[in-house]
């Protein structure tokens, strides 16, 4: 039985067309951080993800028949698996999509079960004292490589680690004092604080966003990854391997998530949504969500407890507001700008190491065989094991490459290089990764730089050629790597 609660909006009301744009924008803010930071840690197109936050959002509402205003965003469960599916795969995300589009198969089928024989053997199968270490155990394995892309390594920068904690540490105050609006956004509030910290200490690199200017591409579609060959996008394989099944499983979790979700938000807008439209379609609407986000080459959709924090502060819950949240997000992802300023964030922010390496990889090396990406990727290793500083301090060093943060690739010749540049990348940060050349510098093989004379010439590969500094003394030579 649902109780009376009194509502500034009830959940079919419309707001006047000002107020409705503003409160809508509220609950893009809200989701904003938590929906790009998964893709930023998974190696998802972050205009994807938007878009598929925006499209699922759209298309859950329509299944529920408008009746439950929820606001769906990237789902943190399953990055440890989609990453492991990828390492498996070499970088390679067919097994990681095709996971994500039979999970969102998996609440259909659940959903059907719910409607002819209903929910209660769900609760018998995964009660809290199940489901709770269960969610643990999945931020927990995040914990290790959180720690290690931050900087906290031996050699790391003491910049990138500085700028870590205050984020870190702005995140947690704005989660636990923060009052009102900004405690339901703390992700976003962490990433904004530590963003201009890092403009302060001038780490960060603006060279994406004013190619964006300076080019003229305001508006473009999304960077979709599809199941089939187009001109325009780039590709993967439906593949069915054990890769792709061991994702499956994390679906258990999610399910018992989004049980609890529309529970708390029922009792926030005083219904009953599990009996009204009913858990059946609530769930094919979370896996509808899933799957066409996952088929699009982005990220698992869930139901996100930010949002509803909104309407349980604002007492705002119409469908009409989340909607309008859905179609900003759609906007957002249609203009290029959006995604370069988000690269432009520091990986001390983000704690994400791989994307730093690979994106010097990327921007020195795309037009570069497998063998002459792997060959950039030693001059950093070597460096590293030369000097004792981390990876990502050798790619942030002042003058040395061409760019720090990569611009989104465009096609799907780019993204298979880009692939690879996460790859590499990955092998570096897990130790898996053997140099192929005994080099610590390269140039243009057409220009003949003065600190090159210096250098013990090793070999040409495509259009760089690679050298080898036998004592790291003088550091004036080493004030421009190109």
């Amino acid at each position: 039985m649902s109780q009376k609660v009194e509502l500034e909006l009830d959940v079919q009301e419309k707001p006047a067309p000002g107020k409705w744009a503003l409160l809508s924008f509220q609950h893009v803010f809200a989701m904003f951080g938590a929906t790009i930071l998964v893709p930023i840690l998974t190696g998802y197109p972050i205009s994807v993800a938007l878009f598929a936050s925006g499209l699922g959002t759209l298309l859950y509402s329509v299944i529920t028949k408008f009746k439950v205003p929820v606001y769906l965003g990237s789902s943190f469960a399953y990055i440890s698996a989609v990453v492991i599916a990828c390492q498996a795969l070499g970088g390679d995300k067919s097994a990681a999509q095709t996971g994500l589009i039979l999970i969102g198969l998996i609440y259909v089928v659940v959903a059907l079960i719910v409607k002819v024989i209903g929910k209660d053997w769900i609760d018998k199968l995964l009660p809290p004292i199940v489901v709770g270490p269960m969610i643990a155990v999945i931020g927990l394995g995040l914990a290790a490589s959180a720690v290690s892309n931050a900087g906290f390594v031996a050699g790391g920068d003491w910049k990138n680690m500085l700028i870590a904690v205050f984020t870190f540490v702005v995140t947690a105050l704005f989660s636990t004092r923060a009052k009102g609006f900004f405690k339901i956004i703390p992700f976003l509030c962490g990433i904004v604080c530590g963003y201009l910290f890092a403009v302060v200490l001038g780490v960060v690199d603006f060279s994406g966003v004013m190619a964006v200017i300076q080019e003229g591409r305001f508006v473009g579609l999304p960077d979709f990854i599809l199941p089939f060959k187009t001109p325009w996008f780039d590709s993967y394989n439906l593949y069915f391997g054990p890769e792709t099944f061991a994702i499956l499983p994390v679906a258990l979790v999610t399910i018992s998530e989004h049980i609890g979700d529309h529970t708390v938000l029922g009792k926030i807008c005083g219904k009953n949504f599990l009996k009204d439209p009913g858990l059946d379609r609530t769930l094919i609407g979370d896996g509808v969500a899933t799957s066409v986000s996952a088929f699009l080459g982005g990220p698992a959709n869930t139901t996100y407890g930010e949002n509803t924090g909104v309407i349980g502060m604002t007492k705002i819950a119409s469908v009409y507001v989340t909607c309008g949240a859905a179609v900003i997000a759609i906007c957002l992802s249609c203009l290029p700008i959006v995604s370069e300023i988000i690269n432009t964030i520091p990986s001390a922010v983000l704690g994400d190491q791989i994307t730093t390496i690979a994106g010097v990889l990327y921007n020195e090396a795309r037009g570069e065989s497998s063998f002459g990406k792997e060959a950039v990727a030693s001059v950093i290793w070597n460096r590293s094991k030369m000097t004792g500083k981390s990876f990502s301090t050798i790619c942030l060093e002042s003058d040395q490459f061409s760019n720090k943060r990569i611009a989104q690739p465009k096609n799907k010749i780019e993204w298979y290089a880009y692939k690879e540049c996460i790859s590499i990348a990955k092998r570096m940060i897990n130790n898996e990764f053997k140099p192929v050349i005994n080099s610590t510098h390269f140039h243009s093989k057409t220009a003949n730089p003065e600190w090159s004379q210096v250098l013990v010439d090793v070999m040409i590969i495509g259009n760089h050629k690679f050298g080898r500094m036998t004592q790291w003394v003088n550091k004036s030579i080493l004030t421009k790597n190109k």
